[in-house]
């Protein structure tokens, strides 16, 4: 039986790639897909557990796009991102680099030199990703 299979993947190979990826591809099927896509389905409803559900479209996205609610929670998430994104890359790529900094420490590839020369790179991202938040 199993020689049998061997040889029938043998002759199929692209078969063998969909049989890796199915797990994968059902589980976020299931998981991920699915209740995403009930949730815009629902969104589009007016639901009420009395009177059942009636279809209203977009108006309750338009409802929310004219809540002063909704903006202020937009702009604190932004205002999070901003502050977090750049001290998570700053800190948490700066500081392993400069673990082995000690007496003995030279100028190749550990410690300080890895400090030295990442610290701008962490700048340039930093600096970036601030602007996207921005620009959004």
């Amino acid at each position: 039986m199993r020689k049998r299979f061997g040889e029938f993947l043998y002759r199929h190979k692209q078969l063998e790639g969909i049989l890796y990826v199915l797990p994968f591809v059902s589980l976020w099927a299931v998981f991920l897909a699915w209740p995403v896509g009930y949730g815009i389905y629902i969104s589009l409803f007016d639901w009420n557990p009395m009177r059942g559900s009636k279809f209203v479209g977009l108006a309750n996205y338009v409802q929310l796009f004219h809540e002063a609610r909704f903006w202020n929670a937009v702009g604190n998430t932004f205002e999070f991102a901003g502050i977090t994104i750049p001290l998570i890359l700053g800190f948490g790529s700066s500081l392993p680099n400069g673990v082995g900094m000690g007496a003995d420490t030279t100028w190749d590839h550990s410690g300080a030199g890895n400090l030295v020369f990442s610290v701008p790179a962490h700048c340039f991202y930093c600096r970036n990703s601030m602007e996207m938040v921005a620009q959004s």
